[in-house]
């Protein structure tokens, strides 16, 4: 099994690598919106996903990344942002955007 591991914060993919690879899984990594779209493939079978990549929104990537392979890949995304600053990061987007 292929693992995609998109995360911007180095320690923490190598991390997940490290710990990934030590169960037997393959991963590919990769630390931007923009590499993801290069690099990965559409073939791995699980995507860790930062939702706060530097050049973009995560969950924003994954829903062009599944467009783009016209498959859905399972993913877990991650943030190290707070849940209520996010709740409310999300209104505000709402808001500006009507």
């Amino acid at each position: 099994m292929t693992i995609g591991i998109i995360e911007d914060d180095r320690l923490l993919s190598r991390s997940l690598k490290v710990v990934l690879e030590k169960e037997g899984y393959r991963t590919l990594q990769v630390y931007t919106k923009k590499d993801a779209g290069q690099i990965l493939q559409g073939t791995e079978e699980l995507l860790l996903v930062d939702i706060g990549l530097p050049d973009g929104n995560g969950m924003e990537l994954y829903h062009t990344l599944m467009k783009k392979w016209n498959r859905k890949i399972p993913a877990i995304f991650l943030t190290a942002r707070d849940e209520e600053q996010e709740m409310l990061d999300r209104k505000s987007t709402r808001l500006n955007s009507s």
